[in-house]
């Protein structure tokens, strides 16, 4: 699903924020990405929806060559890209169904598709009775389920989350990894960049760990192992 060959990128053309990074993510696989702040996290999900372009190297996306891709096609790429971030990044004036079918609309979903999707996972994500309040109307919590519907709603092979707990209390931050989790169990590949150490340390899913810009760690059922 993920392949990365040699994948540097220096903002300023000389200190890399990722340098030389090898890591391939198999289709299905739940991975988090691990790290200190400023170890490029950020950066490698920016690269993987080609917000950036990397310095060097290559990046392949279910075959697809993300790195020559002409601009023209990258809103393809992004139809099948889910993203979840930090903060939740919802249209204030748009209801919670509005910002998840809006999300169909703009790929040209038909109507009647958008009435039956929108709804369903909506309440798949635990809103059912909440569709037509507005973000300011909702906790936290919630407005990061809508934002989980809105990136999943299009059924994308792969879901990229960014810090999707970083604001969240420690209970609400179960919930959405639950919710992450049910999601990765239909088939969808997830890579979650997170700073939460007891999350990965009691999911033991995949860990990849960066440090000043560069893969030091790949583990099975991996842990933390950093102290914040």
């Amino acid at each position: 699903m993920i392949k990365m060959k040699n994948v540097t990128m220096a903002y300023d053309g000389v200190n890399p924020a990722l340098d030389e990074i090898n890591l391939q993510v198999d289709r299905g696989e739940f991975v988090f990405l691990v790290g200190p702040s400023g170890s490029g996290k950020s950066t490698l999900i920016k690269l993987l929806i080609r917000e950036l372009v990397p310095t060097k190297g290559e990046i392949f996306i279910a075959g697809h060559d993300v790195v020559h891709m002409k601009t023209k096609k990258v809103h393809l790429l992004r139809r099948n890209v889910g993203c979840v971030f930090q903060d939740f990044k919802l249209l204030p004036n748009k209801t919670a169904y509005e910002n998840v079918a809006f999300a169909l609309e703009v790929i040209g979903k038909p109507e009647h598709a958008i009435k039956v999707q929108a709804p369903e996972v909506l309440k798949l994500v635990g809103l059912n009775g909440k569709f037509d309040r507005y973000p300011g109307e909702l906790s936290g919590g919630e407005q990061q389920r809508v934002s989980l519907a809105r990136a999943f709603v299009n059924r994308p092979p792969l879901l990229l989350a960014d810090e999707p707990t970083g604001n969240l209390d420690p209970n609400i931050s179960l919930e959405i990894m639950s919710l992450l989790d049910r999601i990765n169990k239909t088939g969808t590949t997830v890579l979650m960049a997170t700073h939460d150490r007891e999350m990965v340390n009691n999911v033991r899913k995949r860990v990849v760990a960066l440090e000043h810009g560069k893969l030091i760690r790949d583990q099975a059922r991996g842990v933390y192992g950093y102290e914040d």
